[in-house]
């Protein structure tokens, strides 16, 4: 098995992007080489890497206005 670590959709230090096109090439490569992924950042911080909105609540089911544009593109490709 192989796996990506992490990854994520904007630049290093968690900001610019979000890069939609170059992650959905990415995510392209590792399905047709059969490799699973784990993607940088599930957290609310304020950076365009984060998967979740400053102040999302932990104590509840997130919806799809808790998540970022970064955060819509990577649930939307689990």
């Amino acid at each position: 098995m192989h796996l990506v670590s992490e990854w994520g959709t904007s630049r290093a230090d968690g900001s610019g992007g979000v890069f939609t096109q170059e992650s959905e090439t990415w995510l392209n490569f590792l399905h047709q080489n059969g490799i699973s992924w784990a993607n940088w950042s599930l957290c609310d911080k304020n950076e365009t890497s984060a998967a979740l909105k400053p102040g999302t609540p932990t104590n509840r089911p997130w919806t799809d206005n808790d998540l970022t544009p970064s955060g819509k593109f990577v649930f939307s490709h689990f």
